[in-house]
């Protein structure tokens, strides 16, 4: 692993260095400049959730790295190192997010078809694709994330957690996305950094609903997922690998479940999830250990099967 630097470091130590406040345009963001003579020169202010940016390790992708959510002040000292005055590279900032979810059998992935808004929605002219949005110069990237998946696919109030960021140079450039991309971007040949998100949504209480440029969304299974738009593909590899690390060690997979399950849902679930067969015996001990899960006085309705006990999950207070 190797440490990362917030991403455009070099222009933001430029600005604070030269005293500019004419950065905004190379950057592609909003951003109010950087302090004048006579203020403080050791700090500006931060407008934009770039400027956020901490160091943090990476996988061995090399170009992951996680972002605050919340805007600080940045000290100059942070950008000061080796490399420093070389050019910068005009870039934009997006969210995706791998919505995950679960039909009591199988877990899927929510997929948007892309369309051109008052122009062509044909269904099958472009790749499928995780939703996914550039965000707005005075958003936060949790904030950004509700709009976008929200603006895409009528969720809301679900399950969002950042999980990596993905800044591979050629990443949007593929001859498979340029026409989408150049008919519907301002700036198509702009880098473009995204910050990926996981949800997790019950299917039975979520009915998705495209807007916007989705012209479809649609569930599909993990196992049958396609080639997609960009690197979605790798976007959701990496969402199910962070999932697969958050399932061990907190109680984040009730979101995937309806208020009512079985135990079997549950270790159906946990299978899938950590791509393994679990012991039913030791499975059912470990679970029944934990006051959260709580049994009810009701069974499964209208199966074929013997119907098994109906529990819940209640969250701490």
């Amino acid at each position: 692993n190797q440490a990362v630097i917030a991403l455009e470091n070099t222009r933001y130590f430029n600005a604070v260095k030269h005293g500019t406040t004419d950065y905004s345009a190379d950057c592609g963001v909003h951003s109010r400049g950087v302090t004048s003579a006579g203020q403080d020169a050791d700090t500006f202010d931060s407008a934009h959730q770039i400027r956020c940016a901490k160091i943090a390790l990476v996988r061995s992708h090399g170009n992951w790295c996680t972002f605050d959510t919340k805007p600080r002040s940045v000290a100059k000292s942070e950008f000061q190192m080796q490399g420093a005055n070389k050019p910068s590279i005009p870039f934009d900032l997006s969210v995706d997010n791998v919505v995950f979810g679960f039909d009591g059998e199988q877990l899927q992935v929510l997929l948007i078809r892309r369309g051109l808004p008052g122009r062509d929605m044909e269904s099958d002219r472009f790749l499928m694709a995780v939703p996914g949005d550039l965000i707005l110069p005075e958003e936060g990237l949790d904030e950004a994330a509700h709009r976008i998946l929200s603006n895409l696919t009528s969720l809301n109030g679900i399950f969002l957690k950042q999980f990596s960021a993905f800044g591979a140079p050629d990443r949007v450039f593929a001859e498979k996305d340029k026409e989408w991309l150049t008919s519907i971007r301002r700036h198509p040949d702009r880098r473009v950094v995204t910050i990926g998100y996981y949800s997790l949504v019950s299917m039975a209480d979520y009915r998705p609903k495209p807007s916007s440029f989705a012209s479809r969304a649609e569930w599909c299974p993990l196992n049958e997922i396609p080639t997609l738009a960009f690197d979605h593909n790798e976007i959701i590899a990496a969402g199910l690998e962070k999932l697969r690390e958050d399932v061990v060690h907190h109680n984040i997979i009730f979101e995937l479940l309806p208020e009512k399950f079985t135990l079997g849902q549950l270790q159906r679930l946990h299978e899938i999830i950590l791509g393994k067969e679990l012991d039913k015996r030791n499975f059912r001990k470990n679970v029944k250990r934990m006051t959260e899960v709580v049994p009810l006085d009701e069974k499964q309705e209208g199966v074929l099967h013997k119907p098994a006990q109906l529990y819940t999950y209640r969250k701490p207070d």
